[in-house]
Order: C-alpha cells, then structure tokens, then sequence
C-alpha cells in the first residue's frame, strides 16, 4: 500500500473514530428532567422552536419537517439535530424521517452559530437545510459559523447550506469535522463562499457538492488557511459527477484556496477502515467549470490557487477540467513554494471506462497569459504523475509553465497531448521554462501538440529529457528551443532530433503509438520504443498509465540500452489492449 494510503487509513480511522466517540458523548448528554431527547414542531411536540429545546439542556434534538426562522446559537455544549421528521408522533419515536428541516436566518443574522472552548464537545447536524442566514463580518459564515478547539468535534449529514450572504460553512479552530452527503450552494463570502477553514481538519465525503458560490476575494468554492487539513474523496453517485464546481473567485482560486500551511488531499478510490469504507472505485473528484478573476482583475489559478510554503496539494485520482482564469494558469497555480504531487498508485486504479487523472481543457487568460494546465512559480514544487493532460491553453505554455529560482515540475508517466492554439491565445509552447527552473520530464509521451515555436521552451531554465517520445510529426514543430539554458537528453523517440544532443535519441517518421489520432497512446507492436532504456537518467517512481509495472521483457525486441520502455505505457508481450482513461478527448 502507498505512503498516502497508509497515512490515509490512519487518519481515516482517526477521524471515524473521533465521530463514534462523539454520538456516544451526545446520547449521554441527559436533561435535568432525566430525558435523553427533546421534540420540535407545531403539531404537539415539546418544543416549537429549535432555539428552546436547545437552551432546555437535552443533548439531542429532533425536529419535524418544516421551516424554521431562526438564527440558532449553541455556546459549550454538545448537541445533535435530527430533522426530517414527519410529525411529533414520528420525532418521539425516532421513525419516519421523511425529508429535511428547514432552517432560514431570514437574513438577519447566521442561521447557526456554534462556539466552544471546552474540551469533548460535539456538534452533529443531520437532515437539515440551512438557508437565508447573513453575515456581516467578512470571516464569518451567514449559514453555518462553526469555533471551538482542538478537542471539538463536528458532523454534517444530509445537510445543505444554500443561498447564504456570507461563506455557506465556516469552520474555526475545529480539531475533527466530517461531512457526509453535504452540499454547499450559491453562497457568497469574502474568503471562501462556499466554505471557509482556519486551523480545522475535516473530511469530505458521499454524496457531497461544493456549487455556485462566490467569493468577493479568494476561494470561490473553498478557502483554507493557518495549517487547515481537507481530506476530499470522490463523490460521483448514480452517474452524477459532484465535487468543486462552478464557482467563482473575484481573485485567485476559483474553485480552492489554500494557504500558510494548509494541506489539500484528494483521493479518488475506496479505502476500508476499522470503522468503515469511504470513497469509491469508479469515479474521479472533479474541480471543474471554476473561474479566478473578473473583467477588473487578473486572477491565477482558475481551479485551485496554493501558495506559501508547507502549502501542499496531494491528488490520487482526480479531474481538474473546464477551469478559467482572467490570469495565469488556467487549471492549477502553485506558488511561493507551495507544492502539488498529482498521481495514481494503486493497482486498476479506476474504472476503465473512468479518468483517474484528468488535466483537460482549462484556460489561462488572453493577456500575454501562461500555464494553461498547470503554473509553478517562486519555488514551487510539482509532481504530476500518470496524468492525463490535453486540450488546455495560454499564450505561453499551454500544459505547464515553470517559473523562478528553485521552482521545479516533475513529470512521469503522463500523456501530454492535443494542445494548441485556440482564439486569443497565442498557445507557444507546451512546456516553457523560465529564469531559474527545472523541468523533469521521465518515461512520458507528447503527441498532437502545436506549440507553434516548439514543443519545449527554455530561458535561463534546466530541462532533462528521459524515456520519453516526443512525437509531434503532425504539426512538425521542433522539440527544443533555448536560449542560455541546458538540455540534457537521454533515450527519447522523436520526429526531429535536430534540436537534440545526448545519448539514445531514436529518430522516425513513424509512429510508436497504436493510434493517437484517436487517442491510444499505447506503444504498438515491433515499436522501436520497446526495451529501449536503462534508468541512469531517471529512475521512475510509478506504474505505467495501465497500472502495470515497468521494465517487462519483450523477447521478441532487441535491448537496446534496457528492458524500460519509452514513454506512458510499458508493452507487454501478447497483452490485452486497455485504453484506460486515454480512449476520448472528453472524460465525460
């Protein structure tokens, strides 16, 4: 098992843990009057407010389905709200939930606000839909204002938090939250409106959806900060794809920002616990169809915005897709040493009519613009890993741009292709490095790229060449082009070595791959890519693109430097042709 899987299950138990733990606390919690629950509702309950059976000390609280107008505060103490119950009868019982409570702030003030500063105290929420609710301080939430510590827990099911003036969840110091088919919609915050985290940790999971909201500064979708945790898995349901999407930044980070510290996991796949399953086999999580920026302002990182260092992004299976940005890089921006370790390293990682790891079609602004996929500046650190990375634009860099001292992307295992220029973007190159960066490029494959100068740029920059095919016959660009930079190039399949020196360079007219034009990029039989490499200039740290390991032995082709192959696949001898995720332009 990976290092991020084993981290993964530890946390994960941790976190299931802490939630068992809590329920236990909460059916403890009893009522002077000896009673372990209290009832809310108009037709004969014990309570017709949600605000009075909270004050009545009763540590759960279940509500029947109807529409409540209030703005609910709980300060130090555990509670839990059930709604959805169809009537008092039901509520008593504790059957019969048959929708969701509404709770409307009637935008006066937050709909919910919770405050702790004691030590095991829970918050649960379930079946419940919080709406309306208004904030008047930009680091608030108007839907649900969470504070407490490091001992406080928090769980959401069930719950939407919809058109609320301020971040539709806002969490504070929260030691353990986790969410469970949580939807979070067509809010508006200043950081943050859908959600906004400062020094919590909490886990997103189910049926869950970060929608429609928008940020008057950064993090249209999501704005972490001060060493906040998100552990995200994927949540694509019944054929719907749910994640990050459609939401909007006036600055940077249309979909996720994160900063001073905070860490961002993403995994796409199912990981059993001691206490249960979360995630799934057969889908990615998405951040897709987000916008940084508008008409007055240049904004970076129209999918996700990371910056500062201890910052980090871990993707294991995910789609970053159909993202814009009025600036610089269109998908993802990494920054001021900020990194991203984008990967898939498990054994069939997705479903094979799925897309594990998806960079495609997001676009960098049209003013001199850069990093369409993906930018890394001011010492950045980027891995991507097994990805898949096509149809993205910029005026410079249409795939990636590195930028800057000490800023250096490493790329393995991936299939960089159909890039090209498109309306109001000039679309040179497809990789450019700058002033001081390192681009690694291992055991990957580029074809039906117009990078219009080259395939590669340099400036002032480092690039290594290993393992890879360069494949660009369609379009006839040359591979490199530099200026006061070093190449240095080692067992590569291309088109056009005139703009390469170094050891193991195999030039043809023919093609290695089984049909790019329709986007397999497995190597074809009798390939002069099969067994062409050692793995002196780089030793690869991944399977190949269909989960299957590298250096297998074709008999029937001659070594020539090793057993290692050129590019994304490894060939294996009479194997089964999967195109796993490479067989469409569009992953949807």
């Amino acid at each position: 098992m990976n290092k991020i899987l084993i981290i993964c299950v530890i946390l994960c138990q941790s976190f299931v843990a802490k939630s068992y733990d809590a329920k236990i606390l909460s059916n403890q919690n009893k009522s002077i009057n000896g009673s372990s629950f209290t009832t809310v509702g108009s037709d004969g309950c014990q309570h017709t407010t949600i605000q009075a059976a909270i004050d009545s000390g009763v540590g759960e609280v279940r509500v029947t389905q109807e529409t409540f107008v209030e703005n609910l505060s709980i300060v130090n103490k555990s509670v839990k709200l059930i709604g959805g119950f169809a009537n008092c009868i039901s509520a008593t019982n504790n059957v019969n939930i048959i929708g969701r409570t509404t709770l409307d702030g009637n935008s006066v003030d937050r709909a919910l606000f919770f405050s702790n500063t004691l030590n095991n105290i829970t918050l649960e929420v379930y079946n419940f839909i919080i709406q309306n609710g208004r904030s008047g301080d930009a680091g608030f939430a108007g839907g649900l204002d969470v504070r407490g510590t490091d001992q406080t827990s928090f769980i959401l099911s069930n719950v939407s938090s919809i058109d609320n003036n301020g971040a539709g969840l806002a969490l504070t110091d929260i030691g353990f939250a986790n969410f469970n088919d949580l939807s979070i919609l067509r809010n508006s915050g200043f950081n943050g409106g859908g959600i906004r985290s400062s020094n919590s940790d909490f886990i997103i999971q189910g049926d869950s959806r970060i929608n429609e909201n928008t940020a008057n500064n950064n993090g249209g979708g999501m704005y972490l900060s001060n060493n906040s945790t998100l552990l995200a898995f994927s949540t694509r349901l019944n054929n719907t794809r749910k994640g990050i999407e459609d939401n909007m930044a006036k600055k940077h980070g249309g979909g996720i920002y994160a900063e001073s510290g905070s860490k961002v996991t993403i995994i796409s796949h199912r990981i059993l616990t001691l206490f249960g399953e979360l995630g799934n086999d057969f889908s990615s999580f998405a951040v897709s169809l987000n916008i940084a920026g508008d008409n007055s302002f240049e904004a970076d990182g129209g999918g996700v915005y990371l910056t500062g260092s201890g910052t980090m992004m871990t993707v294991n299976g995910g789609q970053i897709e159909f993202n814009s940005a009025t600036g610089n890089g269109g998908g993802i921006a990494v920054k001021n040493n900020a990194s991203l370790r984008f990967e898939t390293t498990l054994e069939d990682p997705c479903d094979q009519n799925e897309f594990c790891n998806w960079i495609y079609n997001n676009s960098a602004g049209i003013n001199n613009s850069i990093g369409g996929g993906v930018l890394a500046e001011s010492g950045a650190q980027v891995f991507l890993g097994n990805v898949n990375m096509n149809s993205n634009k910029a005026d410079f860099g249409s795939a990636v741009y590195s930028n800057g001292s000490s800023t250096k992307v490493t790329i393995e295992g991936s299939v960089i292709h159909h890039h090209t220029p498109s309306t109001n973007r000039d679309g040179k190159y497809i990789l450019r490095a700058f002033t001081g960066s390192e681009i690694i490029v291992g055991f990957s494959s580029f074809a039906l790229n117009d990078g219009v100068d080259a395939t590669f740029g340099l400036f002032q920059a480092d690039l290594t060449l290993a393992g890879s095919i360069i494949f660009e016959a369609f379009y006839g660009n040359s591979v490199v082009t530099s200026n006061s930079s070093t190449v240095n190039t080692h067992c590569v399949y291309t088109h056009d070595s005139s703009t390469l020196t170094g050891i193991n360079i195999i030039q043809s007219p023919n093609t290695p791959f089984v049909d790019e034009f329709n986007s397999d990029f497995h190597l074809k039989t009798g390939s002069l890519a099969i067994d062409a490499c050692n793995t002196v200039s780089y030793m690869p740290t991944l399977q190949d693109i269909d989960a299957q390991n590298r250096g297998f032995d074709v008999s029937e082709s001659a070594d020539l430097e090793g057993l290692y192959d050129m590019g994304a696949d490894e060939f294996w001898a009479n194997e089964i042709i999967f195109k796993d995720g490479f067989d469409t332009l569009d992953p949807n």
